[in-house]
């Protein structure tokens, strides 16, 4: 049996930025180059039998690139193709503190997804990845894990894996034509990673102008605004190296910032989690990492709060010391482990989750116990199908 292995150092989320030094235009290629989580080992070649395009007739270079992973083909590195009926994904936590030994148990996985045959209108999950990551990415465990409960993963490519870098949000009619023509009866869920939040809104609105309306949409780690993210992230680089502290002012970095932000034809303000949010009117489901080192925790509950209605979110931090005046869910998943609880706070079917200890790359890595958070809101307002269990033949004697 072929499997996907993938050993993570750490449970906080890692920052690639190399030295950056010398004009504005350098300091912008090296933003639009960086990787913001380590960890995701990329598997270009065995997803390759899933890639697909989908092209404008009238207008020949205007495509869209994705994974559809309704048959999960994989190319291995002996050349040979596979077509799986289930996958097994196995996941490798590693740390030498101590203190960590019980969180590697906890988070280490190895798990057996099985495919159930899908309908026409099974459910159609489009998924977007964040910044710095490509389709890849997310086959697993993402895509074999949504294949697994019945829905057909279609995932998009990155933000940055085709220039120029414009948010993720070129062509995305595409993907919705091709949904409403092929899959009309299907419930639609969207999926975005940090970035991906702003396809995934986008979509959104490209379907209700359809005058169709997304069973749920599910943000993890997301981006709350590009400049403040950049920003936030930038400060903790400096922290650590002399090198950018010495060579890259403030001025010359915000310059580049804003040169990408132009060149990308998108408004600034669009790039902002909290306005999106409040302009949603599907269910969704937010999760955020209280370790995120690419995006500010403060700058998450600022949004979920404005979209939410409520006030109050940074007393999260203290609970249960300091009282609350909104519902609030908080559960500590392993005994084992003191440090590790998850605060859920709803309103209606929308729900935000908020990990402790967690950060971006461990919720990109979409860890077992993160998936089982999502599994069980959305099922509320999806139908699952999953594969039946194998039966146990006793052998004749």
């Amino acid at each position: 049996m072929k499997r996907i292995k993938r050993i993570v150092t750490g449970v906080g989320s890692c920052l690639l930025l190399f030295p950056l030094a010398g004009c504005t235009s350098l300091v912008e290629r090296q933003i639009l180059n960086m990787e913001p989580v380590r960890g995701m080992a990329s598997v270009e070649q065995v997803v390759a039998p899933n890639r697909r395009k989908i092209c404008d007739e009238t207008l020949a270079q205007r495509c869209l690139h994705y994974l559809d992973l309704a048959d999960v083909e994989a190319l291995y590195e002996e050349g040979e193709k596979v077509l799986h009926k289930d996958f097994t994904w196995t996941l490798t936590l590693r740390s030498n503190m101590e203190k960590d030994r019980a969180i590697n148990d906890y988070f280490s996985e190895e798990t057996l997804f099985q495919f159930p045959e899908l309908m026409n209108d099974s459910p159609i999950a489009i998924v977007a990845p964040g910044y710095g990551m490509r389709s890849a990415h997310l086959f697993a465990p993402t895509g074999v894990w949504l294949r697994s409960l019945g829905i057909r993963p279609l995932i998009l490519e990155g933000p940055t894996e085709r220039k120029p870098m414009a948010f993720g949000l070129p062509e995305l009619a595409l993907i919705r034509d091709y949904v409403s023509d092929h899959y009309a009866n299907a419930p639609i869920v969207l999926v975005g990673f940090s970035m991906g939040m702003m396809a995934i809104t986008e979509l959104e609105l490209l379907f209700k102008r359809e005058e169709v309306t997304p069973a749920a949409l599910v943000f993890v780690a997301p981006m709350t605004d590009f400049r403040s993210d950049a920003n936030f992230m930038f400060r903790q680089i400096k922290e650590k190296d002399w090198r950018v502290r010495w060579f890259v002012s403030e001025s010359r970095f915000n310059k580049a910032l804003a040169n990408i932000i132009l060149r990308s034809g998108e408004a600034e303000r669009l790039t902002n989690l909290g306005l999106r949010l409040m302009a949603t009117e599907s269910p969704a489901l937010v999760l955020v990492g209280r370790d995120d080192k690419v995006v500010d925790v403060n700058d998450s509950r600022a949004a979920v709060e404005a979209w939410l209605g409520i006030n109050g979110l940074e007393r999260l931090g203290d609970y249960p010391e300091e009282p609350v005046s909104f519902p609030l869910v908080l559960n500590t998943p392993n005994e084992a482990i003191e440090r590790y609880r998850t605060f859920q706070v709803g309103e209606g079917k929308d729900r935000y989750i908020e990990y402790e200890m967690l950060g971006h790359s461990t919720l990109i890595t979409m860890l077992m116990p993160v998936r089982e958070d999502v599994e069980s809101w959305l099922e509320q307002l999806v139908e699952f199908r999953k594969a039946p269990p194998e039966l146990d033949i006793p052998e004749v004697m």
